[in-house]
C-alpha cells in the first residue's frame, strides 16, 4: 500500500513521511480475530505490526512500551465500551491513534 486514491482520483496521497512503516498493535478480545487481522496487516508493506493484545489494560501496556502509531480496538475486548477504553488508551499513549472497530455481542456470536 504506497499511497491511498481519493476515488475518482488517478494521483495518489502519500502519508506524512512517505517512506517510514506506520506502526500498528490491534487489540481484539477474540484471538481468532486477532490473529487473523494480524496476519493480514503484516502483508501490507506499509505496515509494521508491533504486537496484540486480547484486553484493554494489555492494549495500554503494549502503547506504552512500544509506541504505535494505531491501535486496531475491538468494541469488545474486555467487554468495555470503545469510549472509554479509547480515552483510558488516549491518556495513556496521546501519541497512538485508536480505530475502534464497531461490532455488537449479537454479530460477534455469528462469526
Amino acid at each position: 500500500m504506497a499511497g491511498l486514491r481519493a476515488a475518482g482520483s488517478t494521483r495518489a496521497r502519500h502519508f506524512p513521511g512517505s517512506g517510514r512503516r506506520i506502526g500498528i498493535a490491534v487489540a481484539m478480545q477474540a484471538r481468532i480475530d486477532r490473529d487473523a487481522l494480524v496476519a493480514l496487516l503484516a502483508t501490507q508493506p506499509d505496515f509494521d505490526v508491533l504486537g496484540s493484545a486480547s484486553s484493554v489494560p494489555e492494549a495500554v501496556a503494549l502503547c506504552l512500551a512500544r509506541a504505535p502509531r494505531v491501535l486496531v480496538l475491538d468494541t469488545l475486548a474486555d467487554g468495555a465500551p470503545e469510549v472509554p477504553a479509547a480515552a483510558v488508551l488516549g491518556l495513556a499513549a496521546p501519541g497512538t491513534r485508536v480505530l475502534s472497530i464497531a461490532r455488537t455481542r449479537r454479530n460477534a456470536a455469528r462469526c
